[in-house]
């Protein structure tokens, strides 16, 4: 029998990566955290949004200032000072999608703020549920985190290695099965063939359990094995 698997291997080949996953195999949700990974490339565009937000403020300011003063303000300065606000947009823009390519949810950007202190409360947990966040942050003041999601529910079938492992990116950490659909593969002799067709009703039975499974024919292969 087959089912969907999911792995999880480290996100970045550029930097060794240490992971936090829970002990105990268990069956998980959709969308529930599974491991931490702790990246520095994460931090860093962390960082880079928090310069990149702050640096826009001043850009944007020094531009109000321009336009609001009663004195002869020369055009060029105007021209350059929007120049220079365009480009931070740019720079802020670019940086937000990275975090995004990561699977990191960002807030609108009036709920960031524009105070350095501000910018790292908002983001140094960036992606964890609030009750993780607040049991993380009794041990940890690390802004590198990376939250693990289950693509789907299902079950943690394997583990790979121990917490503070330093992995690369080819290494699988977990997998993650949906064991709410099975697929079973079956052989027939081929005189047998020509009467299984798709949509056809099965019932099975799995070695040591009493009771039995239905399901139905969803592909027949069209080639013979000759062993």
């Amino acid at each position: 029998m087959r089912q969907a698997n999911c792995y999880y291997s480290s996100s970045d080949p550029a930097f060794a990566d240490r992971y936090e996953a829970f002990k105990d195999y268990d069956k998980v949700k959709r969308g529930e955290v599974l491991a931490l990974v702790d990246a520095a490339d994460v931090g860093k565009a962390k960082a880079e949004l928090q310069q990149s937000i702050v640096h826009l403020d001043l850009k944007s300011q020094t531009l109000a200032n321009l336009k609001g003063s009663k004195g002869i303000i020369a055009e060029k300065a105007v021209q350059e000072a929007e120049a220079a606000v365009a480009e931070a947009q740019v720079r802020k823009l670019a940086a937000r999608q990275t975090l995004v390519n990561l699977g990191l949810p960002l807030p609108p950007d009036n709920e960031l703020g524009t105070e350095p202190a501000e910018l790292t409360r908002a983001l140094q947990f960036l992606g964890l549920p609030s009750e993780l966040a607040a049991e993380v942050a009794k041990s940890s003041s690390s802004s590198n985190l990376l939250p693990i999601r289950a693509p789907f529910d299902g079950e943690i079938t394997q583990r790979n290695g121990v917490s503070g492992e330093v992995v690369g990116s080819t290494k699988v950490l977990l997998v993650v099965a949906d064991t709410s659909v099975m697929w079973l593969t079956l052989n027939v002799r081929i005189e047998d063939a020509e009467r299984i067709h798709p949509g056809q009703p099965v019932q099975f039975q799995h070695d040591g359990h009493n009771d039995w499974d239905h399901g139905e024919v969803a592909w027949v292969s069209p080639s013979v094995d000759e062993a």
